[in-house]
Order: C-alpha cells, then structure tokens, then sequence
C-alpha cells in the first residue's frame, strides 16, 4: 500500500513538474537502440514489420519509428503524462504469497483479540 502510495507521487510530481531533459534523452537512447536491436534479425523484423502493421496498417511505419522517438520532448511527456495518468485509468494489482496471507490474517486475528 505504501509502495502504490509512492508510485502516485511519483507519477503526480511527473504530471506537476515534468522529466528533465536529460531523462528524456536516455529515454529516447533506449528506445532507438531497442528498435534498432529488434531489426537486427529475420524474426526481428518479421515480428516489428507485423507489429506495425497491425497497429498503424502499415509496416514501413517502423522505419519513422526513429524520427518520431527523436522528436519526444519533456514538454510532450509532461502533456501525455496529464492527459494520460489520471487515477480513474489506473488497474491496480497486489501480487501476494500464501505466506504473506497467512502474515495478513494473523495480524487481523491479533488486532482483532486486543
């Protein structure tokens, strides 16, 4: 619960306050080298060129992949980042144990016998 409070800061201060340029830049260094690496085989491309396709309707669209990525600005993730991250389009899942159940049940049935 703590974490999933964080996370929201965290996305409220990107919304508020923006990403720097710099991660903006790193980000954008990720992005190419991941397109490019997924080019770098048959299957690579065989599975980008059909991945575009079904998106866009049209695989040559991976080959504009790398300007559009050049053109993201901090200002554009600060804008997706309003228009997108808003609490009412968020899923949120808790991945528990069996041994974190059995934590949460004895802690209920301790707080429950004070």
């Amino acid at each position: 619960e703590q974490l999933e409070e964080d996370i929201y800061a965290v996305l409220e201060d990107i919304k508020e306050n923006g990403v720097s340029p710099e991660e903006v830049e790193r980000a954008k260094t990720r992005a190419r080298a991941q397109l490019v690496n997924s080019l770098d085989s048959n299957d690579g491309l065989a599975q980008s060129f059909s991945r575009m396709q079904e998106l866009t309707g049209d695989w040559r669209e991976v080959f504009q992949d790398l300007d559009a990525i050049q053109r993201v600005t901090a200002a554009d993730v600060q804008r997706v980042a309003k228009e997108t991250l808003q609490r009412s389009n968020r899923t949120v899942a808790m991945i528990k144990t069996a041994d974190d159940e059995d934590s949460a049940a004895e802690s209920e049935a301790t707080a429950a016998a004070e």
